[in-house]
């Protein structure tokens, strides 16, 4: 039986290095490659995004990311929609959160769709939600108040400030 193996740069990080022959696809969509993270359930695995658009899943290791849990949560129903996108049945859809548009959420990136992470910080508690919109409803309407985009990360950020609470919105962008 053949072990995972692992690199250790000079300056201490660790690298998971896969092992030859061994397959490893998303079971949430049918996007090929990627950056694929395990799940809490053998030999199952799941792309970052495709996991970050699931609000039945987290990573049980935020600086790791991985792995990631709760793909059991999943309710059945979201293994049956088609994607408006590559029109297959594939793993699990995630919904536009303006209409009843199901999509995979690596085609939805890949299509250009706009995906975002909306930090509320409400009574001193930080809370995080995943959205992504159609490509009807890709244009959300803007929030009111002061606003400036900062690039942090590769990704497009945006922070729009209010008198009643403070609003951070990550959209992800190609």
């Amino acid at each position: 039986m053949a072990l995972d193996m692992f690199m250790i740069s000079p300056h201490g990080s660790v690298k998971h290095v896969r092992k030859p022959g061994i397959k490893r696809d998303c079971c949430l969509c049918p996007v090929k490659g990627g950056a694929l993270k395990p799940t809490d359930v053998e030999t199952v695995w799941v792309h970052v995004t495709c996991a970050w658009f699931q609000p039945e899943m987290c990573f049980a290791s935020d600086g790791k990311m991985e792995p990631a849990v709760g793909i059991l949560s999943i309710p059945s129903s979201n293994f049956v929609k088609i994607c408006v996108i590559c029109k297959q049945i594939h793993g699990s859809c995630t919904q536009c959160c303006k209409c009843s548009t199901y999509y995979h959420a690596m085609c939805a990136s890949r299509a250009g769709c706009r995906m975002e992470l909306h930090c509320l910080e409400k009574n001193g508690r930080q809370n995080s939600k995943m959205v992504s919109y159609c490509s009807y409803h890709r244009a959300p309407n803007p929030d009111t108040g002061l606003s400036y985009t900062n690039s942090f990360r590769g990704l497009l950020c945006k922070e729009v400030l209010s008198k009643t609470r403070r609003k951070v919105v990550l959209a992800l962008f190609h």
